[in-house]
């Protein structure tokens, strides 16, 4: 059987487990520990989760204690030095633009260009991500997390603005961005006809994401409405994405603007 790469939300989440205990725990704790931190899955999720995996040959279960296996991590670690020698080197046009059916389908190649410009972007200019809502850590808690700890780990600022006050942006603002000296977040006032755009600020290049002013208007009365993330407040978001209408995406070389953004979040960031 060949070994499996591409792992699934909840299978991601219990490898994650397995790293912050040196990569072994008895299953009982996996499941547990996956409770905590997720209380609305159930127990057979978790656990026909680890069957897969087992059966994936991510991890080998022996005598009630799972554990990373080495041979996975092995054959992973030679296919990512061989990436890291090939296209997340790769260098950007001065412009380039994409357009989707949905937001939840250019999620992915959102980050997958920001993670390629911050790793050839000098760390002295911070990375500036302007957004309506807190919405990627709403939808994409997962892969935001990870993005901004690597920027943490490696050095990199991070300013964050949201355009929109509501309790679950101010609820994650509190928790994701406080203590840290590096990330720093902060409500602002966006830009004229600006308040509904995904802006974020790498370097001297500008990504714009735009969507349909209906979503627009969806997503903001959803936000409205929530006095806390939830499960069920996360499902609607993943629905509303995954129904969002058309969306573009434009990332292009602009240093002038580049400079009026930077201009534009030192006045709410240098209060913090």
């Amino acid at each position: 059987m060949a070994i499996n790469f591409k792992l699934g939300k909840t299978e991601l989440r219990i490898v994650d487990i397995l790293l912050k205990e040196s990569g072994f725990l008895k299953t009982s704790q996996i499941v547990l520990e996956y409770q905590r931190l997720f209380p609305q899955t159930p127990k057979q999720t978790i656990y026909r989760t680890i069957r897969n995996l087992k059966k994936n040959e991510v991890v080998v279960v022996a005598k009630g204690v799972t554990s990373i296996n080495t041979q996975w991590v092995s054959v992973l670690r030679q296919k990512l030095n061989q990436l890291e020698r090939g296209p997340l080197r790769q260098i950007l046009p001065d412009k380039i633009s994409y357009v989707s059916p949905s937001f939840l389908s250019i999620a992915p190649v959102l980050t997958h260009h920001v993670n390629i410009l911050i790793n050839q972007s000098d760390k002295k200019d911070p990375v500036i991500f302007i957004n309506p809502h807190q919405l990627f850590y709403s939808a994409r808690d997962w892969s935001e997390e990870r993005l901004i700890n690597h920027l943490e780990s490696e050095g990199y600022t991070l300013w964050q603005g949201i355009n929109y006050i509501s309790a679950i942006d101010r609820e994650f603002i509190r928790k994701k961005f406080s203590n840290r000296p590096r990330i720093k977040g902060s409500f602002i006032e966006a830009r004229a006809g600006e308040k509904d755009v995904y802006i974020n600020i790498i370097g001297e290049y500008v990504l714009r994401v735009t969507t349909t002013p209906e979503f627009a208007k969806a997503l903001n009365e959803l936000y409205a409405q929530a006095k806390a993330y939830t499960p069920e407040f996360a499902a609607k978001i993943q629905n509303l994405l995954a129904n969002s209408g058309e969306v573009k995406m434009v990332i292009a070389k602009r240093k002038t603007q580049e400079k009026l953004y930077r201009n534009l979040m030192k006045k709410f960031i240098a209060t913090k």
